[in-house]
């Protein structure tokens, strides 16, 4: 059997383009593939996509306390009449548009990020039709990551059925409290990386060292040109002119004709580029490849993806085996229970919404886009701009979808895995293609080099605060079961 092998790289002309949205790390605003971009492979004819898997992050929010006391400061910044005409003007009649009552949550361009993500996706999956049985849809326990689960399943289930005015089914979703939420908010649920990560003293020496190296030339710089004296820009003024411009452009709804935030204005693409690499140290030692930890601590989640992916993959095989049997049976027997074409087979799939950490946790534990030099201070303009670790991949509204892929010749099941709406090679996976293995996948993501999640343990949860087991067994998992021939 022969799988097309998939072309990752963009356009040369999206290449040579450099665009400021893609620049605003851990904040940027989504950017769906191209429409002129060749984003995933074809699969042969003999095969089809049986289960999938979402791993989203909430869409825009608005900013968090910190970030928005930060954007209200600048509103008391005194201007420099050095400033050109129409820079002064827009600066000194801007005022903050975050509300402090607002803090946190999911903005209205959120809301269409991931509804517009659920209806391309929806596409794909002809046989998409909402069913509680056969799709599980879970969020955080956070107002943003809820609604964003919603919006994603609205625009999914677009037209499948439902409600026959607008073809949208009810959505049912469930969440758990942060502190039981093992698998999509685990920096609240493990105290261990709660303990040893937000003082860890290597990011804060990283971040220190940077914000002399580069940051402090931008406030000097912007000192000059925006101030009057004596008041000089500190290194927290620039790290909150670039998050407000940042949340000001990823707000706007729609994005090619909002009005530039003055914020932006005012740095050159030097000065952003600076400041996203400020942002990816924070997120590189906070949550990703800076400490060995955050590799293995969003192995619960990976391990009730790889478990959900067995659970598919052995049911449709006795449900396959179970119809040969009948076929031949010497009594009649209605083989209606046991079709599986596309019309008829409601596509199995499990939704979870989390937060930026929920998908960089993962991102790390599958061991994609790491750097072979660690992220540093001090690297070299080059390493800094050829570096794969970006926390701009981690934008509002990103996407990890995992596709369990079944072909008519073969009985084992691939696993195809989507980052941002496009493929990639999952490392250590060897094809056929962009496809991996099964038995790989799961080697991958719950081997010994995970403990075998034992989660509980890897975080030193308490006793008295230990989640109680999930029950599976119900009526649920019974009716999938019967359909599906187990």
């Amino acid at each position: 059997m022969l799988f097309p092998v998939v072309l990752l790289a963009a356009s040369a002309a999206a290449q040579a383009s450099w665009q400021l949205r893609e620049h605003l790390g851990s904040k940027s605003p989504y950017s769906p593939p191209a429409e002129n971009e060749t984003v995933v492979s074809p699969l042969p004819e003999t095969c089809r996509v049986i289960h999938l898997q979402v791993v989203g992050r909430h869409g825009t929010r608005f900013p968090g306390m910190k970030d928005t006391l930060g954007c209200q400061g600048l509103e008391k910044v005194p201007f420099n009449i050095k400033l050109s005409h129409n820079l002064k003007e827009s600066l000194m009649s801007w005022s903050c548009p975050f509300p402090i009552k607002k803090i946190g949550l999911l903005a209205r361009a959120g809301e269409y990020e991931v509804y517009e993500l659920g209806r391309r996706l929806g596409r794909r999956y002809p046989n998409r039709v909402y069913s509680p049985t056969f799709v599980k849809i879970r969020s955080s326990a956070v107002s943003r990551s809820g609604q964003s689960a919603s919006a994603f399943s609205a625009g999914f289930f677009e037209g499948s059925g439902g409600l026959e005015m607008c073809g949208i089914p009810p959505i049912y979703q469930t969440t758990l409290p942060k502190m039981m939420d093992y698998e999509l908010v685990p920096k609240h649920a493990c105290p261990r990386w709660s303990k040893t990560l937000y003082e860890d003293p290597r990011r804060q020496a990283e971040m220190s060292a940077y914000r002399t190296l580069r940051i402090q030339s931008i406030a000097d710089r912007l000192t000059e040109s925006l101030m009057t004296p004596p008041a000089k820009l500190t290194t927290e003024n620039i790290e909150a002119m670039y998050r407000t411009c940042a949340f000001e452009l990823s707000s706007s709804t729609h994005l090619d004709e909002a009005p530039l935030s003055p914020w932006c204005k005012v740095f050159d693409q030097e000065d952003i580029e600076a400041l996203e690499y400020l942002d990816d140290l924070s997120h590189y030692y906070l949550l990703s490849y800076g400490h060995e930890f955050n590799e293995i601590v969003g192995c619960a989640l990976s391990t009730a993806i790889a478990n959900e992916l067995l659970r598919v993959s052995t049911t449709t095989r006795q449900a396959s085996s179970m119809k040969m049997r009948f076929q031949f049976a010497p009594v009649e027997f209605d083989q209606n229970i046991f079709q599986t074409p596309e019309e008829s087979d409601p596509l199995d799939a499990v939704f979870y919404f989390g937060h930026s950490e929920t998908n960089t946790f993962l991102l790390s534990l599958l061991g994609l886009y790491r750097d072979p030099v660690p992220l540093r201070a001090n690297l070299t303009q080059e390493q800094i701009s050829q570096r794969r670790f970006r926390s701009s991949r981690v934008s509002f509204a990103m996407n990890i979808v995992f596709e369990l892929v079944s072909c008519e010749t073969e009985e084992d099941h691939y696993v195809r895995a989507l980052v941002n709406e496009r493929e990639v090679l999952i490392p250590g996976c060897h094809g056929p293609g962009a496809l991996c293995h099964l038995h790989h996948f799961v080697e991958r993501v719950i081997g010994p080099e995970r403990y075998l999640c034992n989660y509980e343990r890897i975080c030193g949860i308490p006793k008295d605060r230990r989640r109680p087991p999930m029950d599976d067994d119900n009526d649920d998992d019974l009716v999938r079961k019967i359909f599906r021939g187990f």
